[in-house]
């Protein structure tokens, strides 16, 4: 619910009070995530032979990597919505 109304600039200003707005320029990759994952489910379900781990199942192996790339996302999301804030300075003694 939050990225829709975080496009409007007066609807921005009262979420960011609340929380984090993370960069629409990382939406595209948010889904491009996502439809790696579909089609690499979908390639090693149609051809199992493709994939040679026998530790774990193919879905395993491509829902570990999904999340770590939206964790990595998210922490880069995070790291550029916190630079917009200044730092505080600290007190000359």
């Amino acid at each position: 619910m939050v990225p829709v109304p975080a496009l409007w600039r007066p609807a921005r200003l009262r979420l960011e009070r609340l929380t984090p707005i993370l960069p629409v320029a990382l939406a595209p990759l948010f889904l491009m995530n996502q439809l790696l994952t579909r089609a690499f489910d979908e390639l090693f379900t149609r051809n199992p032979q493709l994939y040679h781990s026998t530790v774990f199942p193919a879905a395993h192996g491509i829902v570990e990597i999904k999340e770590t790339v939206a964790c990595v996302l998210l922490a880069v999301g995070f790291w550029l919505a916190l630079r917009r804030y200044p730092r505080p300075r600290p007190a000359a003694a």
